[in-house]
């Protein structure tokens, strides 16, 4: 891929709904230590550039094997970098399903960043074991991606990153948590950051920013026998769901960058009622006093825009390169 940069270069924070499915978190803070950068991480050379994974990001439980095995995340750099922008991926999966070496196993997707001289960390959370509402909730995962990029901003620097150039970068369910830690200042705040810890959020095709638009929509679909599930997850009163709903914080302090993404055509599909809810989002972020770009790709299918990321024909890379290098 051509660079959009010249020398501003970002850390793209990939956040990736992670594939295993997990017993629900049961969390305890008997025999439980703070994690350095180099804790349960092995290092590997791809390329030319340096893949350090499986590092863990939140206080290990001893008890909590399971769940705890999903607060890692990995970091793709290059030796001898300094002060990298950092990309944060945030994976996609439903809310139940995904994992973070997704990325690992999309070498034009990794590297369409790095060779920008980005940052890339792509990072793995708690997952439920179904959307019953029960156990582990987007509640949850929000939590853990904050506590990554917590991490990130006090250890980023010793993979070359720059913890002042930090952007989300979520697909499918995890545009959805982006959106969330992008807006809700509350979640960073837990962490002891600002909101505007995150530069700019890119928000990848998801039908949740607005959780009781996105049910309306679902009516008059081959979807509507997910409504159950969606109102299990999120909650049934009109309140719960606005809580778990972006849109609803889009009035709140604090300005951040978006880009958002959708894509499709086919009447009554999936697609369809993703880039419905995305125009309204994107309407509230501007009405909100947030710079926001919304970006619909009708030709391409909900996984081709990160299956096809970085490849030689494909047009979503340039979009959000040319997106992060606005930001600069």
């Amino acid at each position: 891929m051509r660079p959009f940069f010249r020398h501003s270069l970002f850390i793209l924070i990939f956040v990736v709904t992670t594939g295993c499915t997990r017993a629900a978190d049961r969390e305890t803070d008997l025999e439980s230590m703070h994690p350095s950068s180099s804790q349960a991480a092995t290092t590997t050379e791809r390329g030319g550039y340096t893949l350090a994974q499986d590092i863990t990001y939140k206080p290990v439980h001893r008890r909590d094997t399971g769940q705890m095995e999903l607060q890692k995340l990995d970091i793709y750099y290059k030796e001898g970098w300094s002060k990298r922008p950092v990309v944060v991926f945030i994976h996609g999966g439903g809310w139940v399903r995904g994992d973070k070496s997704n990325v690992q196993r999309n070498p034009d997707l990794w590297q369409a960043f790095l060779r920008q001289g980005m940052v890339l960390a792509s990072v793995n959370f708690r997952l439920p074991r179904d959307m019953s509402g029960r156990g582990v909730t987007y509640r949850d995962q929000v939590a853990d991606i904050a506590a990554a990029i917590k991490w990130l901003t006090e250890n980023v620097e010793e993979f070359g990153g720059d913890p002042d150039r930090l952007f989300l970068l979520g697909y499918s369910s995890g545009a959805h948590l982006a959106a969330l830690i992008g807006l809700n200042e509350r979640l960073l705040a837990k962490q002891g950051l600002p909101v505007s810890t995150v530069k700019g959020v890119i928000a990848m095709d998801v039908h949740a920013y607005d959780v009781p638009q996105a049910i309306r929509e679902m009516q008059s679909t081959f979807l509507r026998s997910r409504i159950p599930m969606m109102k299990n997850f999120f909650g049934f009163t009109s309140r719960d769901q606005m809580e778990a709903s972006p849109i609803h914080y889009v009035d709140e302090p604090g300005s951040v960058p978006f880009l958002i993404i959708s894509a499709g055509q086919k009447e009554g599909a999936a697609q369809l009622v993703s880039k419905a809810v995305s125009e309204r989002f994107h309407q509230r972020l501007q009405e909100g006093g947030h710079s926001s770009a919304h970006v619909h790709f009708s030709g391409h299918t909900h996984s081709a825009l990160v299956m096809g990321f970085g490849k030689d024909s494909d047009a979503v890379a340039p979009a959000v390169l040319k997106f992060l290098n606005k930001l600069q």
